[in-house]
C-alpha cells in the first residue's frame, strides 16, 4: 500500500494541507494530492475485491503502469510468486525523514526515466466472478486506455446484461504475472456501475 496515511492535517477535506507532518522538511509544501494506491508486481499473486451493488455490467480499473521496480519494496527479496515456500515476519520500520536540497543556480531540467518496459512473458490477468481472462503484452496494450499523461485505464466488464439489470455482488480478481520484479503497476480505483 502505497499513501500517506498518518499525516494528521491530510484528511482527505478539499481544504486539507498535506505534506505538513513531521516528516516533511518543508511545512510550505501543502501539496493536497498524493499518487497512491497498491502496488504491485508479477510476485504479488492476486487482488480479489467484492464490488457491491454492481447493476449496468461495469468494471473499471485505473492504473500507474510507470512505476520503478525499486517502488515496490514488499516483494524486492521474493523469488516466487507470494513468496511461497519462503515467507517470513516483515515488522514495519520508519525511515529517517529525506529531504531534497534545490539548488538556485541548477536551470536544468530533471526529467523522470522513462517506464520499465514490458517483458515479453508479461500477462495481465483479471476474473469476474471466477471466469479468469489473460491478455498478454500486446493484448494488454491493446486493452489499456491512456486517458491523460498518467491516467491509464483498462475496462474489465462492459456488458449491460450481467446482471439481468438487477444489483449483485460481483467477486473481481486481477493479477500481473512474469516480468518478476521488473515492471510495476500501481492500481489507484476500481469503478463500477
Amino acid at each position: 500500500m502505497s499513501t500517506k496515511a498518518g499525516d494528521d492535517f491530510c484528511d482527505g477535506s478539499v481544504d486539507s494541507f498535506c505534506d505538513r507532518g513531521a516528516g516533511n522538511g518543508c511545512l510550505l509544501y501543502g501539496h493536497n494530492d498524493g499518487r497512491n494506491g497498491l502496488l504491485f508486481d508479477g510476485y504479488s499473486g492476486w487482488l480479489v475485491m467484492n464490488l457491491p451493488k454492481v447493476k449496468n455490467g461495469f468494471i473499471l480499473v485505473k492504473m500507474e503502469c510507470w512505476h520503478s521496480p525499486g517502488d515496490m519494496q514488499k516483494t524486492a527479496d521474493w523469488e516466487s510468486v507470494n513468496n511461497e515456500g519462503r515467507r517470513r515476519i516483515v515488522r514495519a520500520s520508519s525511515n529517517a525523514t529525506t529531504s531534497t536540497a534545490w539548488s538556485t543556480t541548477d536551470t536544468s531540467r530533471h526529467l523522470k526515466a522513462p517506464p520499465p518496459e514490458y517483458c515479453e512473458e508479461f500477462r495481465f490477468e483479471f476474473a469476474i466472478d471466477g471466469k479468469i481472462t489473460s491478455y498478454n503484452k500486446e493484448e494488454f496494450l491493446s486493452h489499456k486506455q491512456d486517458l491523460q499523461r498518467v491516467v491509464e485505464t483498462v475496462t474489465l466488464l462492459n456488458d449491460p446484461g450481467y446482471t439481468g439489470g438487477a444489483e449483485k455482488e460481483v467477486e473481481v480478481a486481477i493479477r500481473m504475472a512474469g516480468c518478476g520484479h521488473t515492471k510495476n503497476f500501481q492500481l489507484t480505483h476500481v469503478y463500477w456501475s
